[in-house]
């Protein structure tokens, strides 16, 4: 058993198992992932039953080179129900606009405003992030994203955001008051 096959099954062990919705193989078997730990394993669609762990099917390449096989899929970030004002602008305009942030992780965060958001379009945004994700409590952080998702009419509009990059800016300090007081 190859180290790397070992250590899957090892993990197992230690994880609670929460399952994403059945996938299709290209063979038309289905099967599930662990949105915990990654782990696949086999699905009977017809009585709606997880099987075993999954052997993921390796390829055969037709070159004598032997590629490492990867996952196209990962589990998702955890995503926090957090309500929080956002300032916003497309990147390079000095425009900035208003809304709410209604959930947040580390990869992105989902936006309302009155402003449409145009897919591909490219955000700097400024807003508190969840002491969860930053380990700072009240942490202001300075966002540039991509717009991914974006729906909305009447004047309500939500955009999904990936996060491409987040900078955590140091608080200015403030000066500490004089020995003694101030004298009049």
């Amino acid at each position: 058993m190859s180290p790397r096959l070992l250590l899957r099954r090892l993990s197992f062990f230690g994880c609670s198992h929460t399952f994403a919705w059945p996938r299709q193989c290209e063979d038309g078997k289905y099967y599930q992932v662990c949105t915990t730990c990654g782990g696949e394993f086999e699905y009977d669609w017809q009585t709606m039953q997880r099987r075993g762990p999954r052997t993921p099917v390796v390829p055969k390449m037709p070159s004598a080179s032997v590629k490492s096989t990867h996952r196209s899929w990962r589990p998702r970030a955890r995503r926090f129900e957090f309500s929080t004002p956002v300032r916003f602008c497309a990147a390079g305009t000095a425009e900035w606009f208003e809304g709410m942030i209604t959930n947040v992780s580390e990869s992105g965060v989902l936006l309302k405003s009155t402003v449409p958001a145009q897919l591909a379009c490219e955000f700097e945004m400024v807003f508190t992030m969840p002491v969860e994700i930053s380990s700072r409590p009240n942490a202001i952080a300075f966002a540039r994203g991509t717009v991914v998702r974006a729906s909305g009419k009447d004047g309500a509009f939500t955009a999904a955001v990936t996060i491409n990059s987040v900078e955590y800016p140091e608080p200015k300090k403030t000066a500490p008051a004089a020995p003694g007081g101030s004298r009049t």
